[in-house]
């Protein structure tokens, strides 16, 4: 019989990668590199559910290859809807609660993901760098979908899903 595996409500950051659907390509876990975890993952085509525990330290992913329908929402909450493809990234301030991820492909190309975690602490040093008067004025809110503007082209635009009621995520 298949037994579910137990999700925690907050893990270490490096704990991350064994609540993952696959394990990563490449990792910067052994590189010693302090404030700053890298990794990358060849996703599965298409996920009924995958729920990730909260990790203290900010998360940015941006989908590399392929794109997908995805749906996310905080554990027991409501469902959020959007597409996602190659160039979009999504921001998971550090804490708050365990959440889950469900997607199906919109096209045939394989999903890949690039993972970058940085620590809390560092964002904080930063922001006090630079705003030297107000540094506790910086708030870090999550954005599920979003481009880098600095970027001359993307070869997809995303925006949320047109049959979701939610609308954009904040």
């Amino acid at each position: 019989m298949f037994e579910k595996k137990v999700i925690p409500h907050s893990i270490s950051t490096r704990a991350f990668e064994t609540y993952t659907p696959t394990l990563p390509l490449l990792s910067s876990v052994e590189a010693g590199w302090e404030g700053v975890m890298v990794r990358t993952y060849n996703e599965p085509m298409e996920s009924e559910g995958v729920t990730f525990p909260a990790v203290p330290d900010v998360s940015l992913v941006m989908v590399t290859q392929g794109a997908v329908a995805l749906e996310r929402r905080d554990v027991g909450g409501s469902w959020n809807a959007f597409h996602v493809g190659a160039g979009d990234w999504s921001l998971t301030p550090g804490g708050g609660l365990p959440y889950e991820f469900r997607w199906r492909p919109l096209s045939s190309e394989p999903i890949q993901s690039l993972y970058v975690h940085i620590n809390t602490d560092l964002i904080s040093r930063a922001a006090s760098h630079l705003t030297k008067s107000h540094p506790h004025r910086v708030e870090l809110g999550a954005r599920l979908v979003f481009q880098d503007l600095a970027t001359p082209s993307q070869r997809h635009r995303s925006s949320p899903d047109p049959d979701s009621q939610s609308g954009w995520f904040s």
